[in-house]
This record gives C-alpha cells, sequence and structure tokens, in this order.
C-alpha cells in the first residue's frame, strides 16, 4: 500500500469514527433528516411528554408530568389542577363524538367540555383511579385502569372488567377492539367481552399492520402476533442491547415506528433505521408517537415535542465528514458521483452510498479555496480556485493542478464555462477570457466581480456580475446590457433560460425575467411570494417546468409552466420549517442530478433535496371561531344572537390550524349583510367592525394553508337590533308627529304670506295715497294757474320755464311711483323741482337750501320713494304760508352712527301749535293726509323689511326762547328695502 493510499484510508477511517462516535448506540446509521422541536421555551409546560393527542379541531393535545398544553401550531394554553384537572401527570388523551377532550391521568379521568373540567374518580365508579389507556370507539369511550376497564356512553358508565390492570387498547378487525392485561389478551365487541388468548400477557403497546398482523410490545422486545400465535420480532438493524420500547405507530404507507429510550426506529422491508431528534440523549427518549391530519408525525420526548414532516431533505454537514462545510460549486459525473468544493476545505467527492472523501492541495489541488466546478470531458471537472484551476479525474479519483496557463494559474477563477461549440470561458475578477485568451474589449467596472457564466439556446454566452450588472458575449465581443434591463441593480448571481427561451436572473434585488418574444423584463420580489430579494443561485428543471431559486433564507421554486400559460405566480418557499435547515444559499452551489433530484450548497453543509418526498399539503387548515369582543371587550356569543343596538363594535377572532406551517396561514373574512367583497388574504387571525347599523348579518372567515390551499369558508350568524326610537311604532309616530308638525308649520307660513302680503297690499294703497298727496289737486290747479298768469302776462320764457319743471316733477314722480327705493341723488332732484315750483306758486314767498354732507355718495344710497316730499310739503303749507313772508326750508342730509342715514327738514314757520290751531278755526276744511299716510308707510316698512325707520318731529326755539319754526328728523338705515 502506497503512502497516498494509506493517507486516504487513514482519514476516511476517521470521519467514520467521528460518525460512530456522534451517533453511537445505534446499527444503522440514518440520514440527517429535520425534526422540528417545540419545548419549555416556547410554552410547553413540561419537557416530558407522557401523551398525544390531536382532537377533531386540529389541535395538538400535549400531556406531561405538569398538566397538559393545547397546541394550534404557534401558542401552548396549559391546563393544570388549578383550572380543575384532576392531577398534573398525564396518562393518556383521547375525544369523543360531543368534541369533549378525556385526560386520564393516575388520581382520576377529567373530561373538559371545552369550558370546564368533571372529574371522575373510584366514587363516580372507576375501577381505579390511576387511568392508564383510553379509546374512543363510536359512541363510547373505554376506559383502562390499573385494577379493571369501563366505558361511558351518554354520560353512563359501565364496568367490563374487574381486578385487572389494563395496559393498552387498540382497534383489531372492524368495531372490535383488543383490551391487553396483564392475565391475558381481551377482544371486546357488541357490548361484550371475552378472553382472545391468555399466552398473551403484559403487552404495553399494540399496532395493527395493513396485513392484519398485529405489532406487539412488552416494553423490552417486540413480537408479531398473527393467526393466534405471538413470534419474537427482530428486523435487520435492531438494536440488540436491552433497550425500553414506550410506543408503537404504523402509518398508512405501512412505514412501522417505534419509539425507544435511545432514538425512533423505522421499520420499512423489515429493515430497521435508527433517527434522532436531537444531538441530546433526552431529545432521543421517546415516549409516544401521533401522526396528525397533515401527515406531519409528532413525538413525545423528555426534551418536549417533536414534528418529523418528510425525508425529502438530507442535511450533510461536519458529522458526515465535511470539515469546512461553507460550498461552492457542485456538479456530477456520468457514474453519479457528485463533487463539490468548500471555501477552504478543498473538494470533495460523495459516491451516493453515504460515503465522503476529501482532496486537498496535500492531494493535488491547486488551492483549498474553491468557487466553482464545470464539466470538462466524459468523467473529467475543473474546478475554478482562488490560485488557478484544477482537473478532477473521476476515474482515478485522482486530481491535479492545471500549469503553464497563460498566467491563469497564479489567479482566483469566479466562473467557468465549456460551451456548445468546444469553447470556453473564464472570469477573474472583472477580467473574462476566451480559451485562455483575455477579451479586451471588456468596460466592466474595475471592481466588478464575474460569477456565473450562463450559455444560452442562441450561444450567447451572460455575464452576471458583482458590481457591474448584465453583459453578454457574442463572437468575443462583450456587451453591456444593463441599460436594456432599465434597473438600477448592478449585482447578479446567476441566470438560467426555460424551453421558450425566457431568460431568468438572480440578483440581489429579487429575480429579473426576460421574456425573449416581446423582449420585456418583469420583475419578482418578496412582493410575489419569495422568501428573500437575495438570490444567490437558480436553476431550471426541464423535466417539472420549475425555476429552483436559492437565496439568503433557504430554498423556492417558480412553477414556469403556470406562469407562461396563465401569467398567474405559483411560488413555494422551503425554509427551516420545511426541513431546510441549513438556511443561506451559495452561488454556483446548485445541481439537479440524473435522478432529477436537487443538490444545494450552503454556507452550513450540502442539503439533497428528495423531491419525491415533498409533497404539496392537501390538507385544508381546520378553522374556529375562538372568541368574540364587543365593544373592546371578550364576551361570549351565541350562534344567532340578538345584540343591542349599543354593542356594534365587534371584532372576531379565529383560529387556521395549519401544524405543517402555521406562520403561513393566511386568513379572509367577509362580513355578509354589511360587506361585499372578501377582504384581502393576511396572516392576522382577526377582523373588526365598528359602527355596524342594525341588522341581520353573517359573519364568514376562511383561511389557506402552507400550500395556498384554502378551507370551506365558517360562518356566524347574529343580530342587531334596532335602538327603541327606531321600532316601526316609534317610526310611525315620528311619521305621525312630522306630518302634524308640517300641517301647523305650514299653516303658520301661510299666514305669514298672508299677512305680509296684506302689509305689502296696504303699503302700495299708502303710496298711491302718498303720490295723490305729491299730486294734489290744489298743486296742480294753481301750477296751472301760474303757467297762465305767465302767458296771459305776456311772459313766455317764465311760462315755459314752470310749465317744463312742472312736466318733469309730474313724470318724476309718475316713474318713482312703480320702485319701491330710489336713489338719494333721485329724491333731491325731485325735491328741487318741487320747491322750486312752490316758490313760483307762492311768488317768492320763502327760499331753501338742500346740504349734503361732504364725501356722502348720494347715487350709491336709497331711500323709500315718496318718503320726504310729504314732511317738505307740510312745512310748506302749514309752517311758512301763514307766515307770509321771508320763509327758509333747510333740508340737511348726513350720516348718522355709520349705519344710518340722517335727514333733518327745518322751516321757520309758525309752528306745529299756531298751525294747528289755525286749521281749527279756518273756513276750508280741506286738510293734507301725507304726513299720516308717511307715517303709516314707514310702520309697514319697518314690518316688511324688519327695520327701524322713524321720524321724529321738534320745536324750534331760538336763543330767547321764542318759538322759530319745526324740525323734522328722518332716520333712514343704510340697506336695501323691497
Amino acid at each position: 500500500m502506497n503512502v497516498y493510499t494509506s493517507y486516504k484510508v487513514l482519514k476516511t477511517l476517521f470521519y467514520f469514527i467521528i460518525i460512530l462516535l456522534i451517533l453511537s448506540g445505534t446499527n444503522t446509521v440514518a440520514q440527517s433528516l429535520f425534526f422540528k422541536n417545540y419545548n419549555v421555551e416556547h410554552g410547553l409546560s413540561a419537557v416530558q411528554i407522557n401523551a398525544l393527542h390531536q382532537d377533531s379541531k386540529g389541535y395538538l393535545w400535549c400531556g406531561g408530568y405538569a398538566g397538559i398544553d393545547k397546541f394550534n401550531g404557534k401558542t401552548f394554553i396549559p391546563y393544570t389542577p388549578t383550572n380543575g384537572l384532576a392531577d398534573y401527570y398525564i396518562n393518556c388523551i383521547t375525544e369523543d363524538k360531543n368534541r369533549h377532550i378525556y385526560i386520564g391521568t393516575p388520581n382520576g379521568l377529567s373530561v373538559y367540555n371545552g369550558t370546564t373540567f368533571t372529574n371522575y374518580t373510584t366514587a363516580q365508579g372507576l375501577p381505579s383511579n390511576d387511568v392508564k389507556c383510553m379509546l374512543s370507539a363510536n359512541s363510547l369511550i373505554l376506559i383502562g385502569t390499573s385494577n379493571g376497564l369501563v366505558s361511558i356512553s351518554n354520560n353512563k358508565m359501565s364496568t367490563l372488567l374487574k381486578n385487572e390492570a389494563i395496559l393498552t387498547l387498540s382497534n383489531y378487525i372492524g368495531d372490535t377492539i383488543l383490551v391487553s392485561t396483564n392475565n391475558g389478551l381481551y377482544k371486546y365487541s357488541n357490548a361484550h367481552i371475552i378472553l382472545y388468548n391468555s399466552k398473551v400477557k403484559n403487552m404495553a403497546r399494540i399496532a395493527r399492520t395493513d396485513s392484519n398482523t398485529l405489532l406487539m410490545t412488552n416494553g423490552k422486545k417486540l413480537f408479531l402476533f398473527k393467526n393466534n400465535v405471538l413470534a419474537p420480532y427482530n428486523p435487520k438493524g435492531m438494536n440488540t442491547g436491552e433497550s425500553i420500547i414506550n410506543d408503537l405507530y404504523i402509518d398508512k404507507n405501512n412505514e412501522w415506528y417505534v419509539a425507544t429510550q435511545n432514538g425512533l426506529m423505522k421499520i420499512v422491508n423489515n429493515v430497521a433505521t435508527y433517527y434522532y431528534p436531537g444531538n441530546d440523549l433526552n431529545s432521543n427518549k421517546i415516549y409516544c408517537i401521533i401522526n396528525d391530519y397533515e401527515g406531519n408525525k409528532w413525538i413525545g420526548t423528555y426534551n418536549g415535542i417533536y414534528r418529523f414532516k418528510t425525508s425529502a431533505f438530507i442535511n450533510y454537514n461536519i458529522q458526515y465528514g465535511i470539515s469546512v462545510p461553507f460550498i461552492f460549486g457542485i456538479n456530477q459525473t456520468e457514474n453519479n458521483d457528485i463533487w463539490f468544493g468548500t471555501s477552504g476545505g478543498g473538494i470533495y467527492n460523495y459516491n451516493g452510498k453515504g460515503m465522503f472523501t476529501n482532496y486537498t492541495t496535500a492531494d493535488g489541488v491547486s488551492n483549498n479555496y474553491i468557487n466553482c466546478i464545470a464539466t470538462y470531458k466524459k468523467n473529467k471537472l475543473v474546478a475554478g480556485t482562488d490560485k488557478g484551476l484544477t482537473i478532477i479525474d473521476n476515474t482515478t479519483k485522482k486530481l491535479h493542478a492545471i500549469k503553464n496557463c497563460g498566467g491563469l494559474e497564479d489567479k482566483k477563477i469566479s466562473a467557468i464555462i465549456f460551451t456548445n461549440d468546444s469553447a470556453v470561458y473564464l472570469a477573474s475578477g472583472n477580467e473574462i477570457y476566451s480559451n485562455y485568451e483575455l477579451i479586451k474589449n471588456n468596460t466592466m467596472p474595475a471592481n466588478a466581480v464575474v460569477y456565473k457564466l450562463f450559455q444560452d439556446y442562441k450561444k450567447r454566452v451572460w455575464v452576471c456580475s458583482l458590481n457591474g450588472g448584465i453583459y453578454c458575449i457574442e463572437k468575443n465581443k462583450i456587451s453591456n446590457k444593463n441599460k436594456f434591463f432599465s434597473t438600477h441593480c448592478n449585482t447578479y448571481f446567476s441566470a438560467a433560460q426555460d424551453e421558450l427561451n425566457n431568460l431568468y436572473f438572480a440578483s440581489i434585488e429579487g429575480l429579473f425575467i426576460l421574456n425573449c418574444a416581446t423582449q420585456k423584463i418583469s420583475q419578482l420580489t418578496t412582493d410575489q411570494g419569495l422568501m428573500s430579494n437575495l438570490i444567490y443561485e437558480i436553476q431550471y428543471d426541464q423535466k417539472e417546468h420549475k425555476l429552483y431559486i436559492g437565496s439568503n433564507k433557504g430554498l423556492s421554486y417558480l412553477d414556469v409552466r403556470k406562469l407562461n400559460a396563465t401569467k398567474q405566480i405559483r411560488i413555494e418557499n422551503y425554509g427551516y420549517n420545511e426541513g431546510f435547515t441549513l438556511s443561506e444559499c451559495n452561488s454556483q452551489s446548485m445541481l439537479i442530478d440524473h435522478k432529477n433530484n436537487l443538490w444545494v450548497g450552503t454556507v452550513n453543509g450540502l442539503v439533497y433535496f428528495d423531491k419525491q418526498y415533498l409533497q404539496p399539503n392537501i390538507y385544508p387548515a381546520k378553522l374556529h371561531f375562538t372568541h368574540f369582543s364587543l365593544n373592546d371587550r371578550d364576551t361570549v356569543l351565541r350562534l344567532g344572537q340578538r345584540l343591542d343596538y349599543s354593542y356594534n363594535n365587534i371584532t372576531t377572532y379565529v383560529d387556521g390550524i395549519c401544524l405543517t406551517n402555521p406562520q403561513s396561514v393566511k386568513y379572509s373574512f367577509l362580513l355578509k349583510g354589511y360587506e361585499k367583497k372578501w377582504s384581502l388574504p393576511s396572516p392576522n387571525n382577526f377582523a373588526r367592525y365598528t359602527q355596524l347599523p342594525p341588522g341581520k348579518y353573517e359573519l364568514m372567515a376562511k383561511c389557506s394553508n402552507n400550500s395556498n390551499v384554502w378551507n370551506e369558508p365558517i360562518s356566524f350568524m347574529f343580530t342587531i337590533k334596532s335602538p327603541w326610537y327606531a321600532h316601526p311604532l316609534a317610526l310611525l309616530t315620528y311619521a305621525l308627529l312630522v306630518i302634524v308638525g308640517l300641517y301647523f308649520l305650514i299653516a303658520w307660513r301661510i299666514t305669514i304670506i298672508r299677512n305680509k302680503e296684506a302689509r305689502k297690499t296696504l303699503l302700495a294703497g299708502y303710496e298711491l295715497k302718498a303720490l295723490r298727496a305729491q299730486m294734489n289737486p290744489h298743486f296742480i290747479f294753481n301750477a296751472l294757474n301760474s303757467i297762465q298768469h305767465f302767458v296771459l302776462s305776456n311772459e313766455p320764457m317764465a311760462a315755459n320755464k314752470y310749465l317744463s319743471k312742472f312736466a318733469k316733477l309730474v313724470r318724476n314722480i309718475l316713474n318713482n311711483s312703480e320702485r319701491s327705493e330710489i336713489s338719494l341723488q333721485e329724491e333731491i332732484a325731485q325735491l328741487e323741482l318741487y320747491l322750486d315750483l312752490e316758490k313760483l306758486r307762492f311768488e317768492e314767498l320763502f327760499f331753501y337750501s338742500i346740504i349734503v354732507q361732504d364725501g356722502l355718495n348720494v347715487n350709491n344710497i336709497e331711500i323709500p320713494t315718496m318718503l320726504i316730499q310729504p314732511y317738505v310739503e307740510n312745512a310748506i303749507l302749514h309752517g311758512i304760508v301763514p307766515l307770509k313772508k321771508d320763509g327758509k326750508i333747510l333740508i340737511m342730509f348726513e350720516i348718522h352712527d355709520q349705519n344710518l342715514l340722517k335727514c333733518t327738514i327745518q322751516d321757520n314757520g309758525i309752528g306745529r301749535e299756531k298751525a294747528a290751531l289755525l286749521k281749527k278755526n279756518s273756513i276750508n276744511k280741506h286738510q293734507s293726509a301725507g304726513t299720516r299716510i308717511t307715517q303709516n308707510r314707514l310702520a309697514l316698512l319697518n314690518k316688511i323689511n324688519n327695520t327701524k325707520l322713524s321720524a321724529i318731529t321738534t320745536n324750534v326755539i331760538d336763543a330767547d326762547g321764542a318759538l322759530n319754526g319745526t324740525l323734522v328728523t328722518l332716520y333712514i338705515p343704510l340697506m336695501q328695502y323691497q
């Protein structure tokens, strides 16, 4: 034996010894499979689990020495004697047809109805308080104790066996149940129990195989029971050393599982293989095992519970002799050998039989830091290292570094590809070599590093780089494709292509897809379902039309066939919960082997993905309403309950039980009678509705499992009652009140309108009278006489002037009679005409003066028509005319208190008292009614327009106290009049 062979043998023996030491006590070594652990750190009450049961709602019940826990996949809810449980120690668990949970303890039986516990002891008919085993069968529950067997049906307990220790209960054929005791094996059927075999005693567990053969154990050895014959059973690979067997389980695939104190033994085709949930002794002390409805196996140990789903992922790391588990580069030869590199540990060969062989610089590798491995020739590979290239001869299992390679032997080779046209491309940093010659038209940045070279169906070589982006090589010329991608991303790690020639690029910002038919770029990120945007490696599976995606958080696949056919995105993710426990993938470290299974290199070792074992979870999550909150207070609601109208803020909480991956469950809600569309899927397991109006509602909920399978919606009916004031009788009363109120309102409004119209009619009458007063017969007669006088006196100019003013005054009076208001300018002009005519009429008996306050805009101020003239007329006729000489009339307009127009009419006549006396003694009884008519108009205008027009008449007293005329003061609000 030469030195090289001796070294290889010693190294292999060394790794084999390490594996034996780690997995000591076993005869058949299993692969490193994934067992997910839940213990006290996750909320479990006790580390030792003696009993497991999944109820009809999907909850997992875990019993130990500190009570029992109800588990929904995320949270453990503990129950102990403080809640009413009979004892802390739990022996067994089952469920009846009414969904009541039965819990066997050393201190009696506890039955949980979802709210409270009811306990049964010898006082209620149990043969012993030590309940050892239970079995739910049709409408009854069999209870095995240390001193007999009873059944419970419809809350009635019946004794079946006395004075015998019941060890286990097992379904047999049809409705027949096997009862194992310390005195023999019994059969129970149709409410009758008979001794079946007195020689088969003290069997602690019984499991039925698919061939009606029974697998049994007495706690130390295995037995097969068939045709009423009991025989010892020792499958190949079973540990022959003394051990303790705690449980048996046979699944639907006829795989036999044996829970022992030294690990989980799986028996298939009479071959035993051992599995070890954890790396410590307590994890491998297994007490019980069950299967949930999704196909997960739950294992109760001395270190909590473990979940085991599938053998799809096998993890190879340091325990298999891989000294440096940082994997770069994976490839396969024609004889199915797997070769992969490490970062500092050289190159490894895996022969498919559990044996790994390591090659380093001592074996001819140019450098122990391996970056990539490519197929060179038949059964020959080339590895790119930090210092040149290394040839791998799979036939001879010899490796050697390439010398005299144009200086490449001293460079770090990051990527290699042998193209279909027999060319070779190599990358070192930002440099690319074609057939070992440097391509010179390279425009990549100096800090760029090429990570992948990929040839598409058009024989183009795509370059994926760090800090440089995407380039393409055609006819030995490099072209920059970053502008084509129209993105700021400058780091790409890998590329792949499907059968439709669509190109896929793994980047630091997700997955980019180039549709070669439309030349359009699309992007997939975490928003579309990827578990991470940092993608290191991708590989396309042509047989299954799937793109496998390795990221820094695990493994995903994209359903390419569905994407191309329907544009729908379907992504499945595999992380820690699914068994991909080595987490972060590496670049250039993914291989689809000849069996179409996947190999993935990670930072923690090598993962083998046997896809036949990983099937989508076709079982919908079990969904339940857990509790409700009304006005932010937790409460219990009955189906169809009628709620007071004030309880219109409701929150519902649900539990979607998917034990395979509870974190992936998504919920959607719909409140019929309030909403029309389901809410968007969300991980939130509650829905909140506020300020709901009275009415009938159906609250619906649904959820998806980890494979996006949705369950049938569940619903809850409730009603929010109308308030008393919204009752039909109350509404009718309101309607009648409204009708009556409207009647009186309308009647009142009609009265107001009628009164207002009456006032307007009365006002019109007064205005007509005012018009008549302005144009009284004496005034008209005297005016015409004056005109005649001027004509007869041969004074045509004076007659013409008088007639012109008279005509203009009459025209103004008639025109303004149709208006409610005129401007102050128009009023002053009309007063001047009137006063001029009266002066002529009375032969210059008086003179007048009209004064307007400085700054007063007479054009923008409006006053009621025919308002001032009656007071001026009164001053002339009753004040000035009786004076018979030197009469004076002063009219002034000014602003008073900013919102009133003050008009004063002052004369130096005989005064009101003398005028009244003259009027009384006068032979002529004609009386002017202008002032009285105007006073009535003022009152009506104030009522109609809600104003405060006023007129005040006072005597004018001179300095000596003598009467010197009359003063009339009018206050006119500055506003718009109707």
